[in-house]
């Protein structure tokens, strides 16, 4: 049976501990204060549990990396081959010329 007991983040833990003992030393002398440090220390010490999850964890799936631009002679085949697939008209009368 897998454990539900969570884990207590320590830096948490310590601040609440002071604010808890700091609240109990000064509710003799301000008794609002020390309430209100004693509140802001109980709710310290639940904001510092986390819940264990018994669910794996995901892996994370990145998406692929988009591709790299074509590099400059590679763009100068492509604007060859469109060149000589879409001829200007001046081109196309040269070459029945020639034929």
């Amino acid at each position: 049976m897998a454990s539900k007991m969570g884990t207590w983040n320590p830096v948490g833990v310590f601040i609440g501990l002071m604010l808890f003992f700091f609240g109990l030393a000064i509710i003799g002398i301000l008794p609002t204060v020390g309430a209100v440090l004693l509140l802001l220390s109980i709710c310290l010490f639940y904001l510092s549990h986390s819940k264990k999850s018994t669910a794996k964890p995901s892996r994370i799936q990145f998406p692929n990396p988009p591709p790299s631009p074509p590099s400059s002679y590679e763009l100068k085949k492509m604007k060859a081959a469109e060149m000589r697939n879409n001829p200007t008209p001046a081109e196309q009368r040269m070459r029945q010329i020639l034929s």
